[in-house]
């Protein structure tokens, strides 16, 4: 299993590399739509990267109470396997 650390360098270097965002944006605090942008199709290609690297399967109402970064490394600490 991952670390928080890991999953959140992890998480930031997907952000970065696949949907070009400034890695000083990608603070744990940031929202996800309102300061990052990301769309309904970046949210879904996060769930598959979080689904592919981590062995955790988000559901629905899971994703959708993500607000934050934090949010999502926090479910992935609970969830990966």
């Amino acid at each position: 299993m991952m670390t928080r650390l890991e999953i959140e360098q992890q998480i930031v270097a997907f952000l970065r590399d696949t949907l070009q965002l400034d890695e000083t944006q990608l603070l744990p605090t940031n929202e996800l739509k309102r300061d990052l942008g990301l769309s309904s199709l970046d949210m879904k290609e996060l769930v598959v990267f979080i689904y592919r690297t981590f062995s955790a399967q988000p559901i629905l109402p899971d994703v959708l109470s993500w607000v934050t970064l934090s949010d999502i490394y926090t479910y992935i600490v609970a969830h990966q396997s």
